[in-house]
């Protein structure tokens, strides 16, 4: 909840998704976009340092906001998306917290490695959530064009990391490469993107389903 006033100086290391895409979003608290910044960048798996410089216009002195990134795959979807929720003022100075631990993903699965194999009709899976709020969370099977293959709902106790366990049946008939994708979204967001939705975060991995 860093205090911002504009314009303010966004520094960050990225990693892009297989489209080469990282898109920028400062929304305001009902989920506006105040500004969008996409930019092309070479996939490096070691993260490349980028530096936005955010203008924003507000007509009360504050307000929440939430810095949001995202970036897709080669098909066009969703294989990223991560938000920081900070404060938004007309006036004033700003005031930047440090970031904390913020380099690990807010998912673990345990033995998950991208184009993981699974067999038999059944994904397993175990692991650990720190949720972003209390919402449920959603994890799903989609096919490379974004067609569910199978969905479960994860609720959790409060906003702790937690333990979870679940399993994902599929039907397929070859080999078929899919997405394993967590999201949650944002209940506050009271305008809802046409792409992103109300995402707040998205982790996925692409895995190979096979008979």
């Amino acid at each position: 909840m860093s205090s911002l006033t504009s314009p303010f100086v966004l520094q960050a290391i990225l990693i892009a998704g297989e489209s080469e895409r990282i898109q920028v979003d400062l929304l305001g608290e009902d989920g506006r976009v105040l500004q969008r910044e996409i930019e092309k960048l070479t996939r490096n798996p070691a993260g490349t340092f980028q530096r936005f410089e955010i203008s924003f216009e507000i007509r009360a002195v504050s307000e929440k906001g939430y810095i949001r990134i995202s970036t897709k795959d080669d098909f066009g979807k969703i294989q990223a998306l991560n938000t920081m929720p900070v404060l938004l003022y007309s006036v004033g100075s700003a005031q930047v917290n440090p970031p904390g631990n913020m380099i690990y993903e807010r998912v673990m699965v345990e033995g998950l490695k991208e184009k993981a194999k699974y067999y038999a009709g059944v994904v397993t899976l175990k692991g650990r959530i720190w949720p972003f709020n209390d919402q449920p969370v959603i994890v799903e099977l989609l096919t490379q064009e974004g067609r569910p293959l199978s969905s479960r709902i994860l609720t959790f106790n409060g906003i702790d990391t937690q333990s979870f366990e679940t399993t994902l049946p599929y039907k397929v008939s070859e080999p078929t490469p899919a997405r394993l994708t967590f999201r949650q979204d944002n209940p506050l967001l009271g305008v809802e993107d046409p792409e992103l939705g109300k995402l707040i975060y998205v982790y996925t991995v692409e895995v190979i389903l096979n008979p």
